[in-house]
């Protein structure tokens, strides 16, 4: 019954249009809202003097930085197909690009759910402080929300490194998939939480471009994410045994995003004044360390080979841990 035949195309039909139906009741429920708040929808002409030639550059910037995400997406999928392929004719199923995508459908929504909560907020603050010309309140909000993020995502990347497989395996060891190969795609899902910080803080650090209409930057971002990204894939499909390239794509994904910060902040100083001062780094520091020392009883039998006694001295890593966090 869990076999992909088993979904007719009414299925697909009634998920698509579920799906359509909800979209278009949010819109109608944020019009309502608009609406009461005394928000009215008007033409405006003429044109002239709205900043279109900024936005449309600006777009402009935007389309290109996104053609090289897909740029470096293609050469995962490629490279993925092509050693999963190599990897089945070796006797090892479930090692090619699904198992890339499914686990990073995964953070991707990790992701969204945290950054889009936050980010949208802080571009507008972003906006109003640069079109004021206050940039020390942006850095201050900025600062902030980055520690905030930071403070949300730590604890859940922690959680998918250390439970990966396991999450695998609940979520995707039905129908044809098996159980080793469920927990393959966990095992690629622990190793993209490794990347989760750095790809959450890159999606905030953006903000101030867009605040600014600045379209360059996040091009040169993308630029350099996605040659990081493709460079390390091709090492791991020249390198490495056909059913471990997925894992060296999960490796480049989340290198590329970490390798990226230092860049886009020694940007943002240059562009808006913005600079990461010790509180912040200390801050992001603790959280990576009570995160780790929390996850100290996951990995005591396995890494530590502790005992019985050893392993209950660990139960009370959490506790420490969120000491130190706080």
């Amino acid at each position: 019954p869990n076999a992909p035949e088993s979904v007719t195309p009414f299925d697909v039909a009634v998920l698509g249009g579920a799906t359509l139906a909800g979209t278009a009741l949010q819109a109608v429920t944020l019009l309502v809202v608009l609406r009461r708040e005394g928000f009215r929808m008007r033409s405006i002409f003429p044109v002239r003097g709205m900043g279109l030639r900024v936005t449309m550059r600006a777009t402009l910037w935007l389309v290109l930085s996104t053609l090289m995400y897909q740029a470096s997406s293609l050469a995962a999928l490629v490279i993925g197909t092509r050693s999963g392929t190599d990897a089945e004719d070796a006797g090892f199923t479930g090692r090619g690009y699904t198992s890339l995508f499914f686990a990073q459908s995964i953070t991707l929504v990790v992701t969204a759910v945290v950054v889009a909560s936050i980010s949208t907020v802080l571009l507008q603050r972003l906006s109003q402080h640069y079109h004021a010309g206050d940039r020390a309140a942006a850095s201050v909000d900025l600062r902030d929300v980055m520690t905030r993020v930071a403070s949300v995502t730590v604890p859940i990347a922690g959680l998918l490194v250390a439970l990966g497989p396991l999450v695998g395996e609940v979520l995707f060891a039905r129908g044809n998939t098996s159980i080793e190969s469920a927990q393959f795609i966990g095992l690629v899902l622990s190793i993209l939480a490794i990347g989760l910080l750095p790809n959450a803080l890159h999606n905030v650090m953006l903000r101030p471009f867009f605040a600014t209409s600045d379209g360059r930057s996040p091009f040169f971002s993308a630029l350099r994410i996605g040659l990081v990204a493709i460079v390390v894939s091709l090492l791991s499909y020249w390198l490495l045994p056909p059913e471990w390239v997925v894992v060296g794509l999960a490796v480049g994904y989340a290198t590329s995003f970490a390798a990226e910060i230092p860049f886009k902040l020694r940007r943002l100083r240059a562009a808006v004044g913005f600079s990461a001062t010790p509180e912040l780094g200390r801050g992001i520091a603790r959280l990576l360390f009570g995160g780790a020392v929390a996850l100290l009883p996951i990995y005591a039998a396995e890494i530590l080979h502790v005992g019985p006694s050893g392993l209950g001295v660990l139960r009370s890593a959490p506790s420490i841990g969120a000491v130190i966090t706080s």
